[in-house]
């Protein structure tokens, strides 16, 4: 008897921040960001989806665009959400209102998360 686990990566989101954001808006953007949904463009192809119906557990975390990308892939059991299989969560304080398009604030956010700095670190 084998078992296969299989790490699915939620589609992209409806929305991708543009523009310039400063370091006050950010919150805002990623709240936005985080309850985006997956947008029809990225929807799984057919194998991945009949792996998950035949799949005897599914987890997903509790963001909505992965608990979404779980219901577009059609489970036959209920997934089970926990925050715990979330990725990093951004870090959401900007001390200086400096602007930036999104994509340099989420190199700047893993960036300072891989030198150690974190939500609970002071500057």
């Amino acid at each position: 008897m084998s078992t296969t686990i299989a790490l699915i990566r939620h589609g992209k989101p409806t929305i991708t921040p543009q523009g310039w954001i400063g370091g006050c808006e950010l919150q805002q953007v990623i709240n936005r960001y985080q309850l985006a949904r997956i947008a029809s463009d990225s929807f799984p192809p057919e194998d991945v989806q009949t792996l998950v119906q035949s799949a005897k557990l599914v987890f997903t975390s509790n963001l909505p665009r992965a608990m979404h990308s779980a219901q577009i892939l059609g489970p036959t059991i209920a997934p089970v959400n926990n925050p715990i299989f979330r990725e990093v969560d951004f870090w959401l304080e900007c001390p200086i209102n400096i602007r930036l398009p999104f994509h340099m604030w989420l190199f700047l956010d893993r960036l300072l998360l891989s030198l150690g700095y974190s939500s609970y670190s002071q500057f």
